[in-house]
């Protein structure tokens, strides 16, 4: 799991300095002490995407990107606009629904494994993406 940036593949669960040098300079950052890591969770706020970060050792590590524009796929090519069939396509049929619009594709595969990473799509009425969130559940360890 991860984001594509300009066909460079940045793993979720790694270090964010990378991947903030590839989206350039942020538009706000909103930083608050973190609740469970010793230092402060970050929020780095782009066009069309947020990134969360939570501090592990002298690292930002980046665990949880939502994507509201144009510009970013996941590495299967899924991003905003793109259409449901689209996502079964590319992803499969192994998905459940979260409410009416949320289809969550998880490792575990299994609903409500809340300790599994999972990759959201938030659906149009016309069965288009309009949110992606990529996460990986830090809590748990």
């Amino acid at each position: 799991m991860g984001l594509l940036v300009e066909d460079t593949w940045y793993p979720i669960l790694n270090d964010f300095a990378p991947l903030k040098e590839a989206l350039g300079e942020a538009e706000d950052i909103i930083a608050a002490p973190s609740c469970v890591f010793q230092g402060e969770d970050k929020e780095f706020v782009y066009d069309g995407m947020s990134v969360f970060t939570n501090p592990l050792g002298a690292l930002d590590v980046w665990y949880e990107a939502c994507i509201t524009g144009e510009g970013y796929t996941t590495v299967r090519g899924i991003g905003v606009g793109s259409s449901r069939n689209e996502i079964v396509a590319a992803y499969g049929q192994n998905y459940y629904m979260e409410g009416e619009n949320v289809m969550t594709f998880s490792v575990s595969g299994i609903e409500g494994d809340y300790e599994s990473p999972c990759v959201m799509f938030e659906l149009t009425e016309d069965g288009l993406v309009s949110c992606i969130d990529i996460y990986f559940p830090t809590n748990t360890f």
